[in-house]
């Protein structure tokens, strides 16, 4: 176990929530009573009560878990402040769609041009855990036979592939495509996007504008020699 780890295990009170970095054996799935904060892949950060630390390191959806150094303070108390509004305000002004509005984007395909979408996510797959997303155009891709025409570069991952991939132990190496590789410190910008534009809310916990739309997604390097014209995309 992570030495920090074994620091925050003997001090304090073991309801204490306490911060933690961990990598998924099984990418979306975690152990009862981990919150997931963010996630990139297989790698997520997570809160946790600092009594069960043995309990989830031993998790078998746990490869390695290390601990980010600190713990966390308890929220303010609602009433020791003078808010403006009441905690269930301030929970729907974070929401991302209105309860009233009965569209649900299906029918409706969204694009994302970004870069590192997540397919495995959550919020881009069906209850049944089959994909939302019909096509994932990798245009940083060197030319090759998989190239779409006319265009002649990149390759495109049909839904078909993307279900073979999340079959797979590590579906990311089934695709032979990784969120993280078009990472240039920026992070993997289109899951957020997507997730906010037509999430299903089934990972985050927050559904998207259009949590019914499907999804294609255009896949680009931030600042790579790579470009894409509206055309391209229609």
């Amino acid at each position: 176990m992570d030495p920090e780890l074994w620091e925050l295990l003997k001090e304090g009170d073991s309801k204490d929530e306490i911060a933690a970095i961990a990598r998924l054996s099984q990418p979306g799935i975690v152990p009862e009573g981990v919150r997931v904060v963010a996630r990139l892949g297989d790698i997520c950060t997570i809160r946790m009560e600092r009594g069960d630390i043995s309990k989830v390191r031993a998790a078998e959806t746990i490869t390695t878990l290390k601990s980010t150094g600190s713990w966390l303070a308890p929220d303010l108390e609602v009433d020791s402040i003078e808010p403006r509004e009441n905690v269930s305000e301030l929970l729907a002004a974070n929401a991302r769609r209105s309860p009233s509005v009965p569209e649900t984007g299906a029918g409706v395909i969204v694009g994302i041009v970004d870069w590192g979408i997540d397919f495995a996510h959550l919020d881009f797959r069906h209850e049944d855990g089959s994909t939302r997303i019909l096509a994932l155009w990798d245009q940083r891709r060197s030319p090759s036979a998989k190239s779409p025409q006319p265009y002649g570069y990149g390759i495109v991952h049909t839904s078909d592939d993307i279900n073979r991939a999340l079959a797979a132990p590590d579906p990311y190496a089934a695709l032979d495509y990784h969120p993280a590789d078009a990472d240039l410190g920026s992070g993997s910008h289109a899951t957020l996007v997507a997730s906010i534009a037509a999430g299903n809310g089934r990972g985050s916990g927050l559904p998207g504008v259009a949590p019914k739309a499907d999804i294609c997604s255009f896949i680009f390097r931030p600042g790579g020699a790579t470009s894409w014209k509206s055309s391209e995309i229609r």
